[in-house]
């Protein structure tokens, strides 16, 4: 008779930047961040490499998740960080956790198809750039026009649908921030990150009208950058004028007026940090059992 599946989850697993470090005190203060405040989206860009040296770049906002099973958990911890939340596959899902897609980059000449995967991340650049144009034209010829009945139909009938054109314009940016190279070829070996079969949330949804994804107050700046200077680097996107990582930084603190980290089934803390974990999440008033990771 053949043996149940084992059952896996989702991970955040944290500090990474802290992976060396024995001390579990970056891990507990991240931690308490969470508690208090919710998940952290974070931005990095992202380029993609085209034939002729051409780079396309985008600035991504998410949080990452991992899908694994509890027992490999502690090597995912060994690049990742060793605390980590655990999430339900349907709790996940139900914060809006989308698996990333992975798509080949092409820097050098393409052979056959090789370059088809910068093509379509092209051309999804493209369609975000005439939905935005198309969208520009219509607020403007609105105000030209707006007492042309006729018009007004007639623009209404060519942009209308499910969704409106400013919905549809998120479209293209979600999709840009849930794209992902199968591997670098400067620091991976092939197929690096397409093997970790990560999940993200990001930020580029409403639910029912309300956008749950919340700009950080200068106050939540200011502890975050003392908290980890990671946070005071600056991204490098001109057309933005490279600002630091703390300025698109978004925390997801509630869904449907409960706290996001309610959905949280485990937090999974080396041996030396669950007292003090376990205070932390009591003071939070939230009900998450903490235990202690697998060494």
């Amino acid at each position: 008779m053949n043996a149940a599946p084992a059952e896996r989850f989702f991970y955040h697993s944290f500090p990474r930047l802290q992976k060396d470090n024995p001390s579990v005190l970056p891990g507990l203060n991240a931690l308490s961040s969470m508690l208090k405040f919710g998940l952290l989206l974070t931005p990095e860009v992202i380029c993609w490499g085209q034939p002729g040296g051409e780079r396309l770049c985008f600035l991504q906002k998410r949080i990452c998740f991992t899908e694994l099973a509890p027992t490999d958990l502690s090597n995912h911890a060994e690049e990742f960080g060793k605390f980590a939340l655990e999430f339900s596959i349907n709790g996940l899902r139900e914060l809006g956790g989308i698996p990333v897609f992975y798509v080949p980059s092409c820097s050098d000449a393409a052979k056959g198809f090789h370059g088809v995967g910068t093509a379509l991340v092209s051309g999804l650049d493209q369609v975000g750039q005439l939905l935005n144009r198309l969208r520009e034209h219509k607020n403007g010829i609105q105000g030209c026009l707006s007492n042309l009945p006729a018009v007004q139909e007639a623009i209404n009938s060519i942009t209308g649908g499910p969704r409106s054109l400013e919905q549809l314009c998120f479209i293209p940016v979600a999709i840009q921030s849930l794209l992902l190279p199968t591997e670098n070829p400067k620091y991976t070996d092939d197929l690096h990150y397409y093997r970790q079969r990560e999940w993200r949330i990001i930020e580029n949804f409403a639910l029912n009208d309300h956008w749950p994804f919340r700009d950080l107050t200068q106050t939540e700046k200011e502890q975050l950058v003392a908290q980890e200077a990671f946070f005071q680097r600056e991204l490098t996107y001109p057309s933005l004028g490279n600002p630091k990582i703390v300025d698109h930084c978004k925390y997801y603190s509630q869904l449907e007026r409960t706290p996001v980290m309610g959905r949280v089934r485990n937090i999974i803390v080396p041996s030396a940090a669950v007292a003090e974990a376990k205070r932390l999440v009591d003071d939070s008033n939230l009900k998450i059992p903490v235990i202690a990771s697998i060494s």
